[in-house]
């Protein structure tokens, strides 16, 4: 029973992913239309101000966005240079089933800056320790875009017991620009072969 919630969950959010709405604005763009001003302001209002802004170590604070209840918790993470707010149109959603935060990493958004890298190591550190001292407990699903899929896959790898899921979106990959090549190369060498077998 457990699983089949899980599962539902999971598919909620690969849905809600899919249908973001980045296609439907492109559509709705090419037709005139736009969403309401109403609309956009009731998705966007819980990111315009700090909502639970958590100590992490001294001086430094980590800012949550949490909508919703229950079980599990979906964190949402923003790839390279994004914050909370790329996620409104996915959270509340996705909200009306289960509780679902989305964060600001260092430096962004109502986060403070840290005098760290801010590698996966370091950001996984502090989505750790935020949840920790937020007390939002697993279970998990961590959603990802980009670049943040390093810091989900970290997380998951740290807390086994407690990630039920994950979904990345567009995930970046180890070695991603040397696979691009290799794909690259691959694609000159099949059309020099083809053009050699006409």
């Amino acid at each position: 029973m457990r699983s089949r919630h899980l599962l539902r969950i999971l598919a909620i959010a690969a849905i809600a992913l899919a249908g973001s709405g980045f296609a439907q604005d492109a559509q709705a763009a090419a037709q005139g239309a736009a969403p309401s001003q109403a609309e956009v302001s009731e998705q966007i209002t819980p990111y315009l101000k700090p909502q639970l802004v958590v100590p992490i170590a001294e001086g430094r604070t980590i800012n949550l966005v949490c909508l919703g209840h229950g079980s599990p918790t979906v964190v949402l993470t923003a790839g390279l240079g994004g914050w909370s707010w790329v996620w409104y149109r996915i959270q509340s959603p996705l909200s009306r089933r289960t509780r679902v935060c989305a964060w600001d990493p260092a430096g962004l958004g109502f986060s403070s800056p840290s005098p760290e890298l801010e590698d996966a190591l370091h950001v996984t550190e502090d989505l750790e320790e935020a949840l920790k001292r937020a007390d939002i407990g697993g279970p998990y699903v961590m959603v990802a875009h980009s670049a943040a899929a390093y810091v989900a896959i970290r997380f998951a790898d740290q807390h086994p017991r407690t990630v039920v899921g994950m979904v990345l979106v567009d995930p970046a990959i180890p070695d991603q620009d040397a696979v691009r090549n290799v794909s690259h190369q691959n694609s000159r060498r099949s059309e020099t072969w083809h053009a050699r077998v006409r």
